[in-house]
């Protein structure tokens, strides 16, 4: 086409007068002209058609050189990209129809159109070579697209048959694609298999929307997995006029999956396994922290309760020496009313004797302290059973709990005290700090575990005089903090990246699981959100510093709680 839209038209006619007679018309249309060529001969048309480029053919037919569908046919290959209106006389209007069968746009009769209907038959002729060419070039992209798809690809239509298809899906029948199309599912396969293909090609059609199915069969000892997704075909407006379906091999996939699903189940039970393992070696290191803490105990329990058993023991002979004397005045009241006087008199002196012999004076001054003795024994017995309490908070364990830092501090303190003061002096140094959300017992857990490191580690430089441990406690923005700090020898630079590691341990082989302050990480990290550092210098000393949120948001304390609660299943 011609610059803004005009239009060269060239004007197949050999007759003059009508040839005149369409010029004419031509330049009365509303059309935008820029030129109109005439030919009288096929000759003349395939050397313009060859020189020049042409929007419109007006044609007709019989040519002193040519005549009827041949002109047609010799102008269509030459330039078949070029609409063409067939100009075909009143008794020939039959060639017309079967002119635009083979290739053109539309066709008039002479002396059966004006100016206007000859302008409509143009701009149709253009319009409609235009959609021939975009449904042409989308049928191509089309057939480009199937063909390289890795899937097999076949369209039918409403009625189910094959109107096209790629080459991968026709090999598998043994045809080409060509010779598949106007088949049915009937031509090739079982009638079983036939029943399922139609009533979900029926579905898609009746219904419009696309479906998947799969389907599995044996081949040559091997099985087969195929997914079929069946979309529906829709005209312009909206109608299905068929059903698309692309088969893909799914074999592999799915087996794949097969495979990777019984690889999970593994790698679920296997990681079950290693919880359960988990599970057992914080409690064998929670039992360690126990055997630890239990000679201790025992030794601080043992003082009140050896007291104790004592004043037992001696309020016992008091008891022994006041029944005695109470039954021998019993025996003289019975003397007073049946007895001599010489009887109550020989009773009277016997008690006196066993009296002083007994020194009841000083049994009677004596109940007292014992019971008093007794009752602070007893206090100590039960401070220390509240303390074991407060440090294990065994009625605590389950759920999360309001926890004050510096009562476990002081609980763990006394629970270590038989491990710490043959090594060190404690000094502390608690602030006045919020209750937080915790599993109480794990936090004193790994504030027994700093404790009982440290006075390790100063015990174990042989000096002469005692070490130091400083317990601090304070708060920032957002955290409770406590910071354990020793005078003892230190961490090397390379040992403190793996001091949390599992069974990392620089203790001498029995001494020591390398349990302790892996479980102590992951206590405070993992289970409450928090961080737990470590700064030390070699011949110095090393500082642990314990950070816990003020406030734990929600959902970290679901998956805490949930955490809590797989682990003590596992546990049991």
């Amino acid at each position: 086409m011609c610059a803004a839209g005009k239009l060269d038209i060239l004007v197949v006619e050999d007759d003059v007068v009508s040839g005149m007679i369409l010029e004419n018309m031509l330049l009365k249309t509303t059309l935008t002209i820029s030129a109109i060529i005439k030919s009288e001969t096929l000759e003349s048309t395939v050397n313009i058609l060859e020189s020049r480029d042409i929007d419109m053919i007006l044609l007709d037919l019989n040519l002193p050189d040519s005549n009827g569908l041949d002109t047609l046919i010799s102008v269509k290959e030459k330039s078949p990209q070029k609409p063409v209106v067939v100009i075909t006389g009143e008794h020939d209007e039959i060639l017309g129809l079967k002119a635009i069968s083979n290739g053109a746009q539309e066709y008039l009769l002479k002396g059966k159109f004006d100016v206007d209907s000859l302008a409509k038959s143009i701009r149709y002729g253009i319009e409609r070579k235009g959609s021939e060419e975009r449904a042409r070039k989308n049928e191509r992209m089309f057939q480009t697209l199937i063909s390289h798809l890795p899937q097999s690809v076949l369209m039918k239509d409403k009625d189910l048959v094959f109107v096209c298809c790629n080459e991968k899906h026709s090999s598998k029948l043994g045809l080409t694609p060509d010779q598949l199309i106007g088949k049915k599912d009937e031509d090739f396969y079982t009638e079983e298999i036939v029943a399922k293909f139609t009533a979900t090609d029926q579905e898609v059609i009746r219904t419009g929307r696309a479906l998947e199915e799969f389907s599995r069969y044996q081949k040559s000892g091997r099985e087969i997995i195929t997914r079929v997704l069946k979309t529906p075909v829709k005209n312009d407006k909206g109608n299905v006029e068929g059903v698309l379906c692309v088969f893909e091999d799914f074999t592999e996939r799915i087996h794949s999956e097969e495979n990777l699903r019984a690889a999970n189940r593994e790698l679920e039970e296997t990681n079950r396994q290693l919880k359960e393992m988990q599970c057992q070696l914080v409690q064998n290191e929670k039992l360690a922290s126990i055997g630890q803490l239990a000679a201790g105990v025992a030794h601080e329990m043992n003082t009140p309760i050896g007291f104790i058993a004592g004043n037992f023991d001696a309020l016992q002979s008091h008891v022994n020496k006041i029944v005695t004397l109470f039954n021998e005045y019993l025996s003289l009241t019975t003397m007073v009313e049946s007895g001599t006087r010489e009887d109550r008199l020989a009773q009277q002196e016997k008690i006196a004797q066993l009296y002083e012999k007994g020194k009841l004076d000083f049994v009677l001054s004596d109940i007292q302290p014992l019971f008093d003795e007794s009752k602070e024994g007893l206090q100590r017995v039960t401070d220390i059973v509240q303390n074991l309490r407060d440090f294990s908070r065994i009625d605590q364990l389950e759920n999360m709990e309001k926890y004050d830092l510096n009562k476990g501090i002081e609980a763990t303190l006394v629970m270590a005290a038989n491990k710490i003061k043959y090594d060190a002096d404690v000094e502390t140094e608690l602030s006045q700090l919020p209750a937080v959300s915790c599993h109480a017992n794990q936090i004193n857990q790994v504030i027994l575990n700093i404790l009982v490191n440290a006075a390790q580690a100063i015990g174990s430089r042989g000096r002469e005089d005692r070490g130091t441990i400083r317990i601090k406690t304070y708060t920032d923005a957002d955290h409770i903090i406590c910071e354990i700090a020793d005078d003892g020898p230190g961490i090397s630079p390379e040992n403190r990246s793996k001091i949390f590691d599992p069974f990392f341990t620089t203790k001498p082989v029995g001494e020591g699981t390398g349990l302790g302050l892996s479980i102590s990480h992951d206590i405070i990290t993992e289970k409450h959100k928090g961080q737990l550092l470590v700064d030390s210098t070699v011949g110095k000393g090393t500082l642990f510093t314990i950070k816990l949120p003020i406030v734990l948001n929600e959902d970290s304390v679901k998956e805490v709680s949930s955490n809590e609660s797989e682990n003590s299943v596992i546990c049991r």
